[in-house]
């Protein structure tokens, strides 16, 4: 096996500096099998202290062989995930045509200078963007654990960093206005396009072309310089409108329509080829996305992000009796897992479930209870409002959160903020906040014996309990914050506008 360092041809040099976040990384002399595993493991350690921008410089690079092409789609795997913009700087022509031959050329932008690129990535060349989010079903005014909470969170962060944001949602309340300015300094806009009131989403469908005439209408009088449309029919509607206009557009799929037909479909399909760039709340969907023919190099993973300020684990809590408590939050859909964490909890004689949420699935879930004869210690808190939420959020032994389904991990995040232990199914956006046996739990779907044995165990051992409640806010804190997530969102918009999208060749 070659040594990358005694192996190493002479005048081979690699070496990095890091400023203002952008990791810059030049190197020297020949980049073959002997020196590559060394260049990868420089880039690598770079990507993973995180900085906004990562520079590779192969201005002095003499050769550039098949081996460093393998080393630098590696480093930018791994960039995305992190986050990292990865840009190189090649002017010479023969490690040019090694890159396009590869096809590097058409995954990373490449700068003739390192000035160009420096200049591309430079936090004081960016400047205020003017984003329009389109989230045709979840209105970001409303209380909940899903798309609308993501979106509420990813508009006050982005417009806390400066940036203009216009929220453009269906209207299903006659009595909502056309245009809502909200506390935090962004606009919702409630985009007529059927009757006034909730439809189920093949009803919706047909309503998308209002909805699409709408934002041509309102994007030609004043357009935004990136679109970010999220589920299929704010794709549909928003890729429509953008495709028109001329603005480039960024799309998130928030799951699949794994094995269904008709719109969905074709509107998922239509949104993998015209998008100029696709955002993965997870790194589940970024790894599904290739049925739909997204290649990898296409997609960032951007997760949800929570507030660190207000659920923290500093506080109040709220009122309890003497019975352990566990509390239920999450979206109340068919696929919540509600009903596993009432039948895990009705064979736990000294704890009460408390279940956050409201709507139409109550009622079968009082009647679950009931059932199980558990009615006494099951709560219905209802609709509790975000500034409410962390008080009962850490009145909490444990938080449970075991959905079918889950692209934001919104719950999750809320309860791993205030340092209360988490026990989740490893799906969608959960495999990724959380660490199996280090910040929670990961139990299987629809197994409510696994989950009421994790639960005993769990509220039986305080230290555990602490253990991972620690972890947890140290984990949420590091990678979930809100403006981290903001600015990674952000960085995606600003290469988009600056041009320094992937493909493009700047300087």
């Amino acid at each position: 096996m070659p040594d990358p360092v005694h192996d190493a041809p002479d005048g081979w040099a690699v070496h990095a500096v890091t400023r203002d976040g952008i990791s810059v990384v030049a190197v020297a002399g020949e980049v073959d099998v002997r020196t590559a595993p060394a260049l990868a493991a420089e880039l690598i350690a770079q990507v993973e202290l995180g900085p906004s921008a990562l520079l590779v410089d192969l201005g002095q690079v003499e050769f550039f062989g098949s081996s460093d092409v393998c080393a630098l789609l590696d480093v930018h795997d791994r960039a995305v995930h992190r986050g990292v913009a990865l840009h190189l700087v090649a002017p010479g022509p023969n490690v040019v045509r090694t890159l396009e031959i590869s096809g590097l050329t058409g995954v990373v932008t490449r700068h003739e200078t390192l000035r160009d690129a420096v200049r591309c990535v430079s936090p004081a060349a960016h400047h205020r963007v003017k984003i329009a989010l389109v989230s045709e079903h979840a209105s970001p005014l409303g209380a909940g654990f899903g798309q609308g909470a993501h979106i509420a969170q990813l508009s006050t962060a982005l417009t806390r960093l400066g940036h203009e944001v216009v929220v453009y949602t269906r209207k299903d309340d006659p009595s909502a206005p056309d245009r809502v300015r909200t506390d935090a300094g962004y606009d919702v806009v409630h985009v007529r396009a059927g009757p006034a009131c909730r439809l189920p989403e093949e009803e919706v469908a047909g309503r998308l072309g209002e909805f699409a005439e709408f934002l041509v209408r309102e994007w030609r009088a004043g357009p935004p310089d990136v679109v970010h449309s999220y589920h299929w029919t704010s794709g549909l509607a928003g890729v429509i409108a953008a495709h028109v206009v001329g603005v480039p557009v960024v799309h998130t799929y928030n799951a699949l329509g794994t094995g269904r037909a008709g719109y969905r479909t074709d509107a998922e399909a239509l949104a993998a080829r015209r998008a100029s760039w696709i955002v993965a709340s997870n790194a589940q969907e970024a790894a599904e996305l290739g049925r739909l023919g997204v290649r990898r190099t296409r997609v960032s993973v951007v997760p949800c992000g929570v507030d660190t300020g207000l659920f923290t684990p500093d506080g109040p809590a709220a009122p309890r009796n003497a019975l352990r408590r566990i509390v239920a939050t999450g979206e109340l859909t068919c696929h919540d897992g509600f009903p596993d964490a009432v039948a895990a909890v009705s064979t736990m004689d000294d704890t009460e479930l408390v279940v956050v949420g409201g709507g139409d699935r109550i009622a079968g879930l009082r009647k679950l209870a009931d059932e199980f004869g558990a009615l006494d210690r099951v709560v219905f808190a209802g609709v509790v409002p975000p500034a409410g939420l962390p008080a009962l959020v850490r009145s909490a032994d444990v938080v449970v959160c075991v959905p079918w389904c889950d692209p934001f991990g919104v719950a999750a995040l809320q309860a791993m903020a205030c340092g209360v232990p988490v026990v989740t199914t490893a799906v969608g956006a959960l495999t990724d906040v959380v660490v199996h046996n280090v910040t929670g739990v990961h139990v299987p779907a629809g197994k409510p014996r696994v989950l009421a044995r994790v639960l005993r165990r769990l509220l039986a051992d305080g230290t555990w309990r602490e253990e991972l409640g620690i972890a947890a806010r140290d984990r949420v804190v590091a990678r979930y914050s809100l403006d981290r997530v903001a600015k990674e969102a952000a960085a995606v918009y600003e290469r988009l506008v600056a041009g320094c999208g992937p493909g493009r060749v700047v300087g």
